[in-house]
């Protein structure tokens, strides 16, 4: 029998980052229906995005939101995928974003020589939005939101909270905090681990937000240990490859 908590105490940070993101497309694909409408904030290389998009399907749309120009090519490239070129944010401005070099999953707005030392970094200069603001995009009702962008989820958040109290939509989002978890409690959110029963073992970056009245209906599809076994199964074909986990999205994407 897979031992799910024992497993995750063996894995390392490699592990751990590719099996956050493997769960986060195991219940994207338990909730976006063909048709739907879909935001990934922070998309980046569009690992999550070109995978939305396969669900969404031809009669669907993701809006994907990079600030990082490096990163349009291979998102405008995807069918039924919409590239905004924005930051999101609480507000429309002007901002820069730190883009560490070598290291573009973690450009940010946040200066990431704060978090990852004294590293060589190109700094942008980008608009940021919000997306209550983006009449075009929150004409259509969202069925899902996934959000990465490093420690600003707060604030991107914060900048769309009409587009959640309107559509209900499921939200993955990584960096909770209690502000973050407060402010989503307010409009009758509910905020829990992807994996709940095992927090006290290894924390995940991601956690998971719906709506209260889904509560019973979501718990219902999150990942058992039975669920976990192929996806560990991958994981450990990656790890044997030697391949840290962003060097394999790249190699699926």
């Amino acid at each position: 029998m897979f031992d799910l908590k024992a497993y995750m105490s063996e894995l390392d940070a490699n592990g751990i980052h590719f099996l956050n993101e493997m769960l986060t497309q195991y219940i994207a694909g338990k909730i976006i229906k063909p048709g739907n409408t879909v935001y990934d904030l922070g998309a980046n290389i569009g690992f999550h995005t070109r995978y939305f998009a396969s669900l969404t399907g031809n009669a669907g749309m993701v809006h994907a939101f990079e600030p990082n120009f490096e990163l349009w090519a291979n998102l405008m490239a995807l069918p039924g995928v919409r590239l905004w070129p924005l930051a999101i944010g609480d507000r429309t401005s002007v901002e820069n974003f730190f883009l560490p070099i070598g290291l573009d999953q973690v450009g940010s707005l946040v200066d990431a020589r704060d978090f990852l030392g004294d590293v060589p970094v190109k700094i942008l200069s980008v608009s940021q939005v919000r997306i209550d603001d983006l009449k075009e995009v929150i004409g259509v009702p969202v069925s899902f939101v996934k959000i990465d962008v490093e420690r600003r989820e707060y604030f991107a958040l914060n900048g769309m909270l009409e587009t959640l109290k309107n559509y209900e939509p499921v939200l993955i989002f990584e960096n909770n905090t209690a502000d973050t978890q407060h402010l989503l409690e307010g409009i009758g959110y509910t905020v829990e681990a992807m994996l709940s029963d095992f927090q006290d073992v290894r924390s995940l970056p991601n956690v998971i937000a719906f709506p209260n009245r889904m509560a019973k209906t979501i718990r219902e599809i999150l990942p058992s240990d039975t669920d976990i076994v192929p996806i560990a199964e991958k994981i450990e074909a990656m790890l044997a490859a030697n391949l840290p986990g962003y060097q394999a999205k790249l190699i699926q994407a």
